[in-house]
């Protein structure tokens, strides 16, 4: 059981010990909060689009564990497009960006690596339940925050278009190629039926 009482006492006693060690832990406290900078932030968002189309347009008749394989699926293919846009190779460039607008300010980056940039500075987030993407930027500079979230949001722009060009142009083979056997099928079911 503890008694307030007692505690209270203790201090009301003890206090040319006690004030001399509180005034000195707040003195400390105010100076460290002064060296902090301000943290400032910027974000947007993104939505992820599945890249399985094969999804089943009644409800009638569906195998309920195919349900649960296309859902585990569609889950670990949002995770596998998290992962590379989160990537070294698709977020270098704005990696890249941020040194330089840096060292064009007298800020020194060179020793910057890009893992502790990515680690410190950019945030990638899913909201759950959903396919939306937050992308969160931080900064102790207020003006490379829009820069920064411009070009982030440009690359993933790029990288969603040339994800749509390539998938089209797979389409394209593929539709053509069958043009092509469908043809000679074709030939050959006339040159068949003439004789």
């Amino acid at each position: 059981e503890i008694d307030l009482k007692e505690i209270i006492n203790f201090f009301i006693r003890n206090y040319l010990i006690v004030l001399p060690f509180a005034f000195f832990f707040l003195l400390l406290g105010l100076i460290e909060s002064s060296k902090q900078k301000d943290i400032w932030q910027g974000q947007f968002q993104i939505v992820l689009q599945n890249q399985n189309s094969s999804q089943p347009n009644n409800i009638s008749g569906i195998d309920f564990s195919s349900v649960r394989n296309l859902i585990s699926r569609n889950s670990s293919n949002i995770t596998t497009q998290i992962g590379i846009l989160e990537s070294q190779s698709v977020l270098k460039p704005v990696f890249e960006f941020f040194k330089e607008s840096k060292s064009e300010k007298g800020i020194k980056v060179e020793n910057l690596w890009y893992k502790k940039w990515r680690k410190d500075s950019l945030v990638l987030e899913l909201e759950s339940g959903t396919t939306i993407l937050n992308i969160k930027y931080k900064d102790t500079d207020k003006s490379f925050i829009l820069p920064v979230l411009d070009k982030l949001s440009n690359i993933y722009q790029n990288y969603a278009s040339v994800q749509v060009n390539r998938k089209l142009n797979k389409t394209k083979l593929y539709l053509e190629k069958q043009i092509e056997e469908f043809d000679v099928k074709s030939q050959n079911s006339i040159t068949e039926l003439q004789n």
